[in-house]
Parts: structure tokens; C-alpha cells; sequence
């Protein structure tokens, strides 16, 4: 098994959806660098956002796994409880 941190990734995704100048300061990061796969694509949309100059939270995030067929109904909640777990 691949050494991960499963609170390491959570804490990372939720300082990013709670502060969207963070996505600068880990430039170079690669989504495989997640060990759980929902996070890969957490972080996959986040990226795609900040290339296009969108300013995301978790409701435009969760909307973005939606229309990649990525959400499903836990998803908004996960991500909520990803941005709260670092306040």
C-alpha cells in the first residue's frame, strides 16, 4: 500500500475550498498525489476552476464533479464537512 494520509488530503482540500489564493502557493501538485480517488478529482476541479479564473467554494466544486459524473448525494456534504475541518 502506497504511504498516505487520509486526514493530510482532507485538511489540504478544505484549506483550499476555504481559501482560494492557497491554489497558488501548491502549484505542481498532481491530482494522482491523492491516495483516495474522490479527492483526485476534488482537487482535478479545483485546479480547472483556478485555470479559468473562477473563484470556487464547494457549491461551484461539487458542481463541477456533477457535470464530470463524479458527485454523487454524498459529495456536497463531504466537501462541507472538508472546508469546516480546517476552521
Amino acid at each position: 500500500m502506497i504511504p498516505h494520509s487520509l486526514e493530510s488530503e482532507w485538511g489540504l482540500l478544505g484549506s483550499l475550498l476555504s481559501d482560494n489564493a492557497a491554489a497558488t502557493r501548491i502549484s505542481g501538485l498532481d491530482p494522482a498525489a491523492f491516495y483516495v480517488e474522490f479527492h483526485q478529482h476534488v482537487y482535478r476541479a479545483i485546479l480547472q476552476q483556478v485555470a479559468t479564473g473562477i473563484a470556487f467554494d464547494v457549491i461551484t466544486v461539487h458542481n463541477a464533479l456533477s457535470e464530470a459524473g463524479k458527485a454523487d448525494n454524498l459529495s456536497l456534504m463531504a466537501l462541507n464537512e472538508s472546508a469546516q475541518y480546517v476552521t
